[in-house]
């Protein structure tokens, strides 16, 4: 275990390196998972959450999970099970959860960084992991996709960080579509997010 001044020194090292890389941002807090390094900080009346340097979410983004599920929706008004992987605590969850949906299932990879991102959501946003349609799994994302029935989705959105890493790159692949293709329902959707320039 690392003594009470081992932990300030590394605290103070973390915020001292984040101002180097994100100057106009407010170092809040950094921990390591098994996973990934997570990283909170501020810039204004926004929070984001870096998971390896990686934007992963960032609070309050109410409008923006407003327009996806509106979009996911219109795509398909009849979607009624979802499965999110990763990215569960990012602000479309309360979004969803307005539609006539019957199941979300949440997959997280790492629940220590789960924690992190649930406890920096906006309390407007209410409790939506409390709500019985929602159940919370932490596992490996691809093998949860390799087990789940044919059909046993009407949207799949996989919301992890871009594929700048082994791990994260893992979502993208060739292998992994198909498997998501195979629990989709007849007209289901797949959705995932990629940063790009404009």
């Amino acid at each position: 275990s690392v003594s009470p001044v081992g932990g300030r020194w590394t605290s103070a090292l973390d915020s001292l390196r984040w101002r180097g890389l994100q100057p106009k941002m407010e170092f809040i807090s950094s921990f390591d998972t098994p996973y990934q390094n997570i990283t909170v900080a501020r810039a204004k009346s926004a929070i984001g959450v870096f998971a390896d340097g990686k934007i992963a979410a960032s609070f309050p983004s109410r409008e923006t999970a407003e327009l996806e599920a509106a979009l996911f929706f219109s795509q398909n008004p009849k979607v009624r099970r979802v499965l999110l992987v990763e990215g569960a605590a990012g602000g479309l969850l309360p979004e969803l959860l307005r539609y006539p949906v019957e199941r979300i299932d949440c997959v997280e990879p790492d629940e220590r960084a789960f924690q992190s991102l649930r406890g920096a959501m906006p309390p407007e946003w209410g409790e939506p992991f409390q709500d019985g349609r929602v159940r919370m799994v932490f596992e490996d994302p691809r093998r949860f996709v390799r087990r789940m029935g044919v059909g046993a989705y009407d949207l799949i959105a996989a919301l992890g960080p871009d594929p700048g890493t082994a791990r994260a790159n893992r979502l993208f692949t060739r292998d992994f579509y198909q498997e998501v293709r195979g629990g989709l329902s007849a007209g289901g959707l797949y959705v995932s997010k990629m940063t790009s320039a404009e």
